[in-house]
């Protein structure tokens, strides 16, 4: 693997500027019809993107002002080289019914107030535990896949690269947040949280001066996702058995973007969980996940205690996806954001059709 040092030198100091701009553009503008948002962190400047979310409350708001809204957010993101470097996204729009309820969404963390009144946030506390059970599902589950479909290739982006250290540190604060782990265990975990936070600021200051060794880069990286693929196992079998009072250890073959490769059945439950809630709700979701998880769950008895926090989250999810339907916005969810599309094209329903025919052979 080749590693193309693509990253660009900026400051702190630059991404608070664009925070700035950011507060002054639409807090001017639009004065009475925008609450602003920081979220995320900035903690490695050059490498850490900049995460800003714009609510709205669409009730009271003209159709037309959202509209322009929207398109300035577009705007606003590409405007100089400094900002279509240091956002790796869209300013995500929400709906104030759907910000309310955050602490359900693990896509926005470490919120910080910027401008307008400030949102009075639904606690959730009682279901912390379970939030970060269903999180660390979904995102463990992607990290792994992101390492899997990025090792074999022959190049990548130095800055991509840092995002999969990043994203194991991250997976592994989630796992002892909700696993139990011996005490010297513990250590050793948090031990190598350190070091990949440590290595990765290293690498970083030596990218600027075109010095850092490739090969340890790699074997590091290797070593790191020796030891996730680990604590995977043994967090997925431990939430199963909180999810469905049964241990699931069994990985399924799952078509994705022209490959077949494997993912945990668990993974694939859940998903099924979401459409069938969905389903009864009756929105594009349902249409979508029924599609990508054709999985019969009509005799897995789930803790209704998940169910319950599934469909807070689904009621956040439906806000969203109407709010995307009127005005054509992707919005960040818990679960299958990148799938809020009100139709499948024709490509998508032929994969999905194989998709179902896959799981058939395996008894699903």
């Amino acid at each position: 693997m080749k590693i193309i040092n693509d990253i660009k030198q900026y400051a702190v100091e630059e991404y608070d500027e664009i925070v700035e701009e950011f507060t002054d553009f639409f807090g001017n503008k639009y004065p009475d019809d925008v609450i602003l948002y920081q979220f995320g962190n900035t903690a490695h400047p050059s490498v850490s993107d900049l995460d800003l979310a714009i609510i709205i409350d669409d009730r009271r708001t003209e159709a037309s002002m959202i509209r322009m809204i929207i398109a300035d957010a577009k705007t606003f993101v590409r405007a100089d080289e400094r900002r279509r470097y240091i956002f790796t996204h869209a300013i995500l729009i929400f709906p104030i019914k759907t910000f309310r309820y955050s602490i359900y969404d693990s896509n926005i963390p470490n919120k910080k107030h910027l401008y307008g009144d400030k949102i009075i946030l639904v606690e959730g506390e009682k279901d912390l535990q379970i939030i970060l059970d269903l999180r660390l599902i979904n995102y463990a589950t992607n990290t792994l896949r992101n390492y899997e479909r990025m090792r074999p290739k022959s190049q990548v982006g130095l800055r991509d690269f840092l995002k999969l250290y990043s994203a194991a540190s991250h997976e592994f604060e989630s796992y002892l947040a909700c696993v139990p782990v011996a005490k010297n265990r513990k250590k050793e975990l948090e031990d190598l949280v350190s070091e990949i936070k440590t290595y990765r600021r290293t690498i970083i200051d030596e990218s600027f001066q075109q010095i850092y060794d490739e090969n340890n880069m790699i074997t590091f990286l290797d070593t790191i996702y020796d030891e996730f693929k680990y604590i995977y196992i043994d967090a997925m079998a431990l939430i199963s058995q909180r999810l469905t009072h049964k241990l699931i250890k069994e990985d399924i073959l799952f078509l994705e973007n022209r490959r077949i490769n494997k993912k945990h059945l668990l993974y694939i439950y859940v998903g099924a969980l979401y459409g069938g809630i969905f389903s009864e709700k009756h929105n594009c979701y349902a249409n979508v996940l029924h599609h990508f998880y054709p999985v019969d769950i009509s005799k897995i008895y789930f803790n209704q205690d998940y169910v319950r926090v599934i469909e807070i989250q689904a009621t956040i999810l439906l806000d969203a996806c109407r709010f995307y339907q009127e005005y054509e916005v992707r919005i960040g969810g818990p679960l299958m954001c990148s799938y809020c599309l009100p139709k499948l094209s024709y490509k998508e329903k032929i994969r999905f059709s194989l998709q179902k025919f896959l799981y058939r052979l395996q008894g699903l």
